[in-house]
């Protein structure tokens, strides 16, 4: 819905033709990084179930962190969609990272598991 109809949800809100566009151009481009989110929020419930509530924090810290030297660089090009842009790049990080190291995690859980057996 996003990415294909940002205009139309966005003129739910606003009329105003220039922050129309704006707002269309940020629901757009979060729109892309949406499914990252979720990714996200999803391995930090599956870590927390296994106890390594640690992991997530870590990696959601400082890839939160990065968002402000990312907005800078891509302000520049991109003017406001670069801050945008930095969110949406942050969160495919975020997703990317989370479920490899949850994958990584579950692996190796499962070779102590099968040596203490």
């Amino acid at each position: 819905m996003f990415i294909l109809f940002p205009k139309p949800l966005f003129s739910l809100f606003l009329t105003d033709s220039k922050s129309l566009e704006l707002g269309a151009n940020y629901m757009r481009i979060i729109g892309y990084s949406q499914l990252f989110m979720c990714m996200e929020l999803m391995t930090v419930g599956a870590f927390n179930g296994i106890g390594k509530t640690h992991i997530p924090p870590i990696f959601s810290i400082i890839l939160t962190a990065l968002r402000i030297p990312m907005a800078i660089v891509l302000s520049g090009p991109f003017g406001l969609n670069g801050v945008w842009m930095s969110i949406a790049l942050s969160s495919v990080l975020k997703g990317i990272i989370l479920v490899s190291w949850f994958k990584i995690t579950l692996r190796n859980l499962n070779k102590s598991v099968t040596l203490n057996t």
